[in-house]
């Protein structure tokens, strides 16, 4: 064999480590340049304010005025003074981090944290202002404002601002207390929270772009069966078949790695069930593609891998803008991820902003089923006729023969 490929031997190793250090790079790159953008936050002040001996006063207003106009120092809110100081990194990062809106009240913050559409917000007392008065003349303890921080978004990212804002508002001389919303007991070890979806998406991704890749090339391309020359038609409903039992495998198989060997306590049927229909999905996407044409389903398959892992642990707030305006919206993992936390953490099913682009994956694998079918049958049927017609011409030859 390695006679028979000659130099072709020795380059194709080479080649093969290029490749993957190419998909690895582009797989893991954006999650080393990971950094919180934009982040939908709310503020909600309900802060009545304070007659003091300088007048009139609303330090939540204060607040809420240099959140909102996204100032890089909050300088102590506390003080008359108002000092600011420009230097300080923790009330810079915050600014750039995060994106604020005012809402009107906690029922309206709590209505948004169910719908899953913030991250986070912050919530000033009634009596914040008169506190903060009473405690400057050491009359009671400094007042508190409550952070939310919603982990059904994304984990990583409530871990993260925690810090963050806790230290800009130590700085701007306010107390908080952090309270996490949509949160879930997975289970696992310390770092199973924050990877349990990682560790669920990439197993199941791998085992189907492979998958994928093998089961096209043996049934259909190397026709094992001979049922490809027999009859396109129901060696395409035999590959449907196919794809379906094999992506409960792999579904079954992806929920294994963080249930039984990662030891969290996840749903099992709901979760299940989405993970059969976005590996369905995806492998009717990328089976069909190899069908029609071997090298550009293979191409498909491993560029949605490299360009859409990165997509699955991290939110559009967190890549890099490209991908963020350009991969998030289609790949495949970026769904599958959502509508994992949605089940874990929300305990809810799957939305439709995730559901319908997994099946667009399923719809153009239909498509390219069909059309590999028509062109397998029209090849079939030029085959048949090129046969009977050689027969006819060694027909009269044999008749003289005999």
């Amino acid at each position: 064999m390695l006679e028979k490929l000659g130099k072709k031997a020795l380059v194709a190793p080479l080649a093969m480590a290029i490749v993957l250090c190419c998909v690895l790079s582009v797989a893991v790159g954006p999650m080393l340049r990971a950094e919180p953008h934009n982040v939908p936050f709310a503020i909600v002040n309900l802060d009545k304010g304070a007659t003091t001996i300088t007048g009139s006063a609303n330090v939540g207003q204060t607040l809420t005025d240099k959140l909102l106009n996204g100032e890089s120092s909050l300088g102590n809110i506390g003080s008359s003074s108002d000092e600011s100081d420009e230097s300080d990194s923790s009330t810079s990062s915050m600014a750039d981090a995060i994106s604020w809106t005012q809402l009107k009240s906690k029922e309206e913050l709590s209505a948004a944290f169910d719908a899953n559409e913030l991250y986070g917000g912050i919530v000033i007392p009634s009596n914040f202002t008169s506190q903060q008065a009473s405690s400057a003349v050491g009359l009671g303890k400094a007042p508190e404002i409550t952070v939310y921080l919603n982990k059904g978004k994304s984990p990583q990212l409530a871990s993260s601002l925690q810090t963050t804002i806790q230290n800009a508002m130590l700085k701007a001389g306010v107390a908080c207390t952090v309270e996490i919303v949509n949160d879930a007991d997975v289970g696992g070890g310390s770092m199973s929270s924050s990877m349990a979806v990682q560790m669920m998406v990439m197993p199941l991704f791998i085992m189907t772009m492979i998958g994928s890749i093998l089961l096209s090339m043996l049934f259909w391309k190397k026709d094992l069966t001979g049922l490809k020359r027999k009859s396109p038609t129901l060696a395409a409903i035999v590959l449907l078949v196919l794809v379906a039992a094999f992506s409960a495998a792999i579904a079954g198989l992806a929920q294994f790695v963080d249930t039984v060997a990662g030891g969290m306590t996840l749903s099992t049927q709901e979760l299940f069930l989405f993970l059969w229909l976005a590996c369905a999905c995806c492998m009717l996407c990328f089976v069909s593609l190899c069908c029609l044409s071997f090298p550009l389903g293979a191409l498909v398959a491993v560029c949605t891998f490299a360009l859409g892992m990165s997509c699955a642990m991290l939110t559009p707030e967190m890549l890099p803008q490209v991908w963020a305006d350009w991969v998030y919206p289609w790949a495949p993992q970026a769904h599958i991820g959502n509508g994992v936390r949605s089940i874990v953490y929300l305990g809810q099913a799957p939305g439709n902003t995730d559901v319908y682009p997994l099946l667009a994956f399923g719809a153009v694998g239909l498509a390219a089923l069909i059309a590999a079918t028509l062109a397998a049958c029209l090849k079939t049927r030029k085959t048949s006729l090129t046969e009977k017609q050689d027969k006819q011409k060694n027909a009269p030859r044999q008749n003289a023969r005999a």
